[in-house]
């Protein structure tokens, strides 16, 4: 007889739209990836940051690099702008994420990143951008009375050298970034 009951049984599905106090859909996030921004180029240990709100509260940040998961991303640094802007989300005021990355680690060339947020109910939102490399043949090198500078020349935003490291001759360029306040490695060639 349960058979048979369960048989007579016909499924309906109903869409339930749920909002939150303040407007906010649900399960909605908000993340945005500050740097690197796209196309750009690093080298040595640079920040990987931005910022992320969600309606129900956000859980962590995974970090993806060419598609391989790296680690999570520190979430909790103070954002008044954010907070400001998205006063009914919780946390909103610390709602930015950042860690140091040592570019320098991966090979020369464009990489891909990824940056997946949860949300406390386990909803994700992602953001991607792709960043280039320029690095010297070593990663890290210990003793700066091994390196030497020669032939330094400005041109506009950009600042030219040879350098010579651990007798290995390379042409370098730096580049003025906006975003860290400062000339960055953009263009590292082993002479």
């Amino acid at each position: 007889m349960a058979m048979k009951f369960q048989s007579c049984i016909k499924w309906i599905t109903v869409g339930i739209l749920v909002i939150v106090a303040g407007g906010a859909w649900a399960g909605e996030i908000v993340l945005r990836l500050e740097e690197p921004t796209s196309g750009s180029i690093y080298s040595g240990v640079a920040n990987i940051r931005g910022w992320v709100v969600g309606s129900r509260g956000i859980n962590r940040v995974e970090l993806y690099i060419d598609g391989a998961y790296e680690s999570n991303i520190p979430v909790g640094g103070r954002r008044t702008d954010v907070g400001n802007d998205y006063p009914t989300y919780p946390n909103s005021a610390d709602s930015g994420f950042s860690m140091a990355f040592n570019y320098s680690e991966k090979v020369a060339g464009t990489h891909s990143i990824l940056v997946r947020a949860f949300d406390q109910d386990n909803a994700s939102k992602e953001a991607t951008t792709s960043f280039q490399v320029a690095r010297f043949e070593k990663p890290y090198f210990d003793d700066p009375s091994r390196v030497g500078l020669s032939n330094v020349k400005k041109d506009g935003n950009s600042i030219f050298y040879n350098m010579v490291v651990d007798g290995k001759s390379y042409s370098v360029r730096l580049d003025w970034r906006t975003e860290v306040q400062g000339y960055v490695l953009s263009r590292i060639v082993n002479n």
